[in-house]
């Protein structure tokens, strides 16, 4: 095929040998290449050509100087400045502030219709599929765990499950932090089986004449006593900071101040069952996090 194709010598361009003589001769007496785009055009119209097609041009929206046959394909595809429509919210904004926007804007929050939770808009559409999914099989009769709920944690960004939140604020949050919000120095800590209270059906208000078996004061025994027995070094290597923190002895105390530790108030924030004496210490960390809690839903909304 090559055989049947020649080269004009003006407009270099493949022509047909058949045509050949009669392209080269109209070409040479009409035609010119361009100096810019290199197409051929009449020699009278190609000051006109220069004018319209490679006048210097500024873009109206980032400023750019180009030409202005480029122009309609710059605003298009090129431009940074070009609106494009946000993922989330559907506004038009500028390509070059659309990732910051849509940060911000994907973390705003939604009520699901399925559930009835807030869930934030760059996770909506996920979880959407996992609630429609769940309904389904809550309507065929199973069972399905509640989610777990989770705080945002203001120093690392990220979300932290409830139940984790303490041990996580042990290690994320600075010790001088730590200790003003969680103040460490009490010797009483609460034993593991009074959390399980909190779920019986009994009123705030109620209050309990309790004996337990073996006093605080035997729980921790004094300094001088402990120093003289290495205890056993656990497996567990990650202990809570207020678990890692050597209790102070307390002082011997009047009959009075004993029988204070036997009385059990239910905290007006968890409803968890605690001796008097501890009760205040408690319930300031319990508001501080609620107070968090209350600055994440602001925060999301």
């Amino acid at each position: 095929m090559e055989g049947d194709f020649s080269v004009c010598r003006n407009c270099k361009r493949h022509v047909v040998s058949a045509n050949f003589t009669l392209h080269e001769a109209y070409c040479l007496r009409f035609l010119v290449l361009c100096p810019e785009c290199e197409e051929p055009v009449p020699k009278e119209t190609m000051e006109e050509h220069c004018k319209l097609e490679h006048q210097q041009v500024g873009c109206t929206m980032c400023q750019q100087s180009m030409q202005k046959s480029s122009l309609e394909f710059h605003k298009a595809n090129e431009c940074q400045e070009r609106p494009v429509e946000c993922k989330f919210c559907k506004l038009d904004m500028q390509l070059s502030k659309l990732e910051l926007h849509e940060s911000y804007c994907g973390s705003r929050t939604e009520l699901c219709q399925g559930c009835g939770q807030f869930i934030m808009h760059r996770m909506l559409a996920q979880h959407r599929d996992v609630c429609r999914s769940e309904q389904a099989q809550l309507g065929k009769g199973e069972r399905i765990s509640a989610p777990e709920r989770e705080i945002y944690c203001h120093y690392c960004n990220q979300m932290i499950p409830e139940n984790k939140y303490f041990h996580h604020m042990g290690k994320c949050c600075p010790d001088s932090e730590f200790k003003k919000h969680f103040p460490v120095g009490n010797p009483e800590i609460l034993p593991s089986s009074l959390p399980s209270q909190a779920a019986e059906n009994q009123t705030s208000t109620m209050e309990k004449d309790v004996r337990p078996k073996t006093r605080s004061i035997n729980r921790f025994p004094l300094h001088s006593e402990s120093s003289s027995k290495k205890a056993p070094r656990s497996k567990n290597k990650t202990l809570d900071p207020l678990l890692m923190s050597e209790p102070k002895p307390r002082t011997s105390s009047p009959r009075g101040d004993k029988a204070a530790y036997d009385i059990l108030r239910r905290c007006s924030q968890c409803g968890i069952l605690l001796p008097l004496p501890i009760l205040n210490q408690h319930q300031e960390k319990c508001r501080w996090l609620a107070s968090s809690k209350g600055k994440q839903v602001r925060n999301f909304s």
